[in-house]
């Protein structure tokens, strides 16, 4: 999910980006190769952290009382 936001957001901001280059600052525009590495990545490792924190106290507790928490138990 996280990879998936970050391409959107490259996307969209190379997107933008060369509106402004074409119709505002008359440029020809050009790619942002950093942006295609970096958002991706960020937004993957973004995702996973929080879910990391997230889940720590569904982690620490046993399997059978995570599994009594969903009615499975």
């Amino acid at each position: 999910m996280g990879f998936a936001s970050g391409l959107m957001g490259a996307m969209l901001a190379e997107l933008t980006s060369a509106v402004l280059y074409i119709y505002l600052l008359d440029l020809t525009p050009r790619l942002h190769l950093g942006l295609w590495v970096l958002l991706p990545i960020g937004g993957a490792l973004l995702i996973g952290v929080i879910g990391h924190a997230l889940s720590r106290g569904l982690r620490r507790q046993a399997p059978a009382a995570s599994l009594g928490l969903l009615g499975e138990a």
